[in-house]
């Protein structure tokens, strides 16, 4: 009798010890979600200022970035800054960019993959793509550390 109590009692326990830690997962999910739309609306502002440079902080900074669209892709955070300014020097192509779909799917506390589906409407004509990001924890700071981007009409 005293052994089935026991047993009883350190089950409850367990399921109560399990559905706190639950309960702190949820918290951490939506903590990285939150967190991480903090870093894509500022980076969204930053291309609609037609600022690339301020656009790119949401990158990681590091030669081992990986950004690939379509055949194509470029490695390095200044590689890839360098290819966007060559491109558009003077901003006049960024135009505005819209969010039509951002879901962020959290991994655990340090690693995130995102999947976003965008416009860019610029003098009278509209961009859509969509790209799937992978997001990783760097001191302290969300950056993407691998972008695959595909455009549409």
């Amino acid at each position: 009798m005293k052994r089935s109590i026991l047993f009883l009692f350190l089950g409850s326990v367990l399921l109560f010890m399990n559905s706190c830690s639950e309960e702190r997962q949820g918290e951490t999910r939506e903590g990285v979600k939150q967190e991480i739309h903090k870093v894509y609306n500022k980076a969204v502002s930053e291309w609609n200022n037609k600022n690339m440079r301020g656009y790119m902080n949401m990158f990681w900074e590091s030669d081992s970035l990986r950004v690939a669209s379509g055949s194509r892709a470029v490695y390095g955070w200044q590689r890839a800054l360098d290819t966007s300014i060559e491109q558009d020097p003077q901003g006049d192509y960024m135009g505005q960019a819209y969010t039509d779909e951002f879901r962020i799917y959290p991994v655990d506390p340090s690693h995130a993959w995102s999947y976003t589906r965008f416009r860019i409407e610029s003098e009278g004509q509209s961009m859509t793509g969509s790209s799937t990001d992978i997001w990783e924890k760097k001191n302290g700071n969300w950056r993407i550390i691998h972008s695959h981007i595909s455009y549409g009409q």
